[in-house]
């Protein structure tokens, strides 16, 4: 269950890694920033905010989903192609109650 201050905590460590990974290209380098690696230690209370995030304003979540939730439900023909991974994780999120 996640509570006010987890909400906080998610958009300050979300904020300052989007402030960081801002002008970078890596995708290494963007998901292996330290705030990111905190949203991820968080666990599955963030889970919430992330599927709210990939509704307004998509970003690099799929790793961090798939390491919160030990799933990957992206098809193998929608691999590479954001719009269509996006939309399987939000399909996973809302069987699994994150809407």
């Amino acid at each position: 269950m996640s509570t006010e201050e987890d909400f906080r905590k998610f958009h300050n460590l979300t904020r300052k890694w989007k402030e960081e990974t801002f002008l970078k290209s890596s995708i290494d380098e963007i998901e292996s920033s330290v705030h990111y690696l905190q949203i991820i230690k968080m666990g599955k209370r963030v889970l919430p905010f992330i599927f709210q995030e990939l509704r307004s304003e998509p970003n690099l979540w799929f790793s961090a989903l798939k390491k919160i939730t030990g799933q990957n439900p992206i098809e193998e023909s929608h691999r590479g192609v954001v719009k269509l991974m996006l939309k399987d994780w939000l399909k996973w999120g809302e069987k699994h109650g994150y809407k």
